[in-house]
């Protein structure tokens, strides 16, 4: 599910109605990935395209994972 780019993880489905260049998995509460990744309602987790962990947020949105993508990117300072 991963997949080979960024991807946004995010737990309990909060809503983020809006244009991210990068795919979002949305899972429950329960299971093992929220138990792993100590998920409570709103948690997200920014997933590098080598699987690594960019960035994580109690409450996510767009614009910090636009800034996050940023940093990541080496895009944080280019005009």
């Amino acid at each position: 599910r991963l997949g080979r780019g960024f991807v946004l993880l995010v737990f309990g489905a909060p809503d983020l109605r809006a244009d991210l260049p990068l795919d979002i998995v949305h899972l429950g509460l329960d299971g093992v990935a929220a138990q792993r990744y100590d998920a409570r309602p709103g948690t997200a987790y920014l997933i590098r395209p080598d699987q690594h962990v960019a960035a994580r947020w109690r409450r996510v949105d767009a614009a910090r994972v636009r800034a996050a993508l940023a940093r990541a990117t080496a895009q944080e300072n280019a005009a």
